[in-house]
């Protein structure tokens, strides 16, 4: 695990994020089945999300899978709000009266070109409506480094920019936008060409200064031929780490069977 956490302007210019604490999770054991490293993996996420949920849970958790489920690399959230136990709905029934289960409200909003609504505007309405304790939101990334394809998950508590790794810039969600906490949780599943040329001219000894990319390499986006498969075990890690940080109620046999 890594950790940075910027708390100053300077930092910010610097690094060009927002102040914040941001964690990097190692998962690259998790497709070598030799491993077994899924379950560390959950727990490490578990644990990860925990230290940025609110103390005084007074609402509900709401979680976003942010993303276009018919694009492979771009459906890490829809996939992952799939796996996540809804439970507001239960709550409200008598019969579940005294459960220790928190209220989680889930929703995948899609895209602005299928909704014609930006995510942004989806979750503030459902935030003004459901007043939650925290909104955390799931999608998927641009690596940095052709090696960091599906190898880590991103957390960090400054939310996140819908499609700003790939240019794509959309309203931000975060505290400032929305009102609550926002935790952001990804993946990196693209790399864009650019970026996967300097890779691979670093791992041949080559001088990135002799060449430069033009704007339509820089708009060229990579991912991996198995993306389907890799984001499949991606999403089902994400889904089952944050069921246990949203109810610390039940174990990870508990998530796995009411998820089955």
């Amino acid at each position: 695990m890594e950790e940075t956490e910027i708390f100053s302007s300077e930092g910010e210019q610097a690094l060009g994020k927002p102040r914040g604490i941001y964690t990097s999770l190692d998962i690259s054991a998790l497709f070598d089945p030799e491993q077994n490293a899924f379950e560390p993996c959950v727990r490490g996420l578990c644990h990860t999300v925990c230290r940025h949920l609110p103390r005084e849970m007074n609402g509900p958790i709401l979680f976003v899978g942010l993303g276009n489920r018919r694009l492979t690399a771009d459906s890490l959230g829809p996939t992952v709000a799939d796996g996540v136990i809804p439970t507001r709905h239960l709550l409200k029934n008598p019969a579940f009266r005294g459960c220790e289960l928190r209220e989680v409200a889930v929703i995948a909003p899609g895209v602005l070109g299928d909704t014609g609504l930006e995510s942004a505007e989806t979750v503030l309405f459902l935030a003004e409506k459901l007043s939650p304790s925290v909104c955390v939101l799931v999608d998927a990334l641009a690596a940095l480094d052709r090696g960091g394809l599906c190898k880590s998950i991103q957390v960090s508590n400054t939310g996140i920019a819908p499609g700003s790794g790939v240019g794509n810039h959309r309203f931000e969600i975060n505290e400032k936008t929305v009102g609550v906490p926002c935790i952001s949780v990804g993946v990196p599943t693209v790399v864009d060409a650019a970026t996967l040329a300097s890779s691979v001219a670093r791992d041949h000894g080559v001088d990135e200064n002799g060449f430069s990319f033009s704007g339509e390499e820089m708009g060229f986006f990579v991912t991996p031929k198995d993306i389907d498969s890799l984001s499949q075990t991606c999403a089902r890690v994400l889904s089952a780490g944050l069921n246990l940080a949203f109810q610390p109620g039940l174990t990870l046999e508990d998530v796995e069977f009411l998820r089955s």
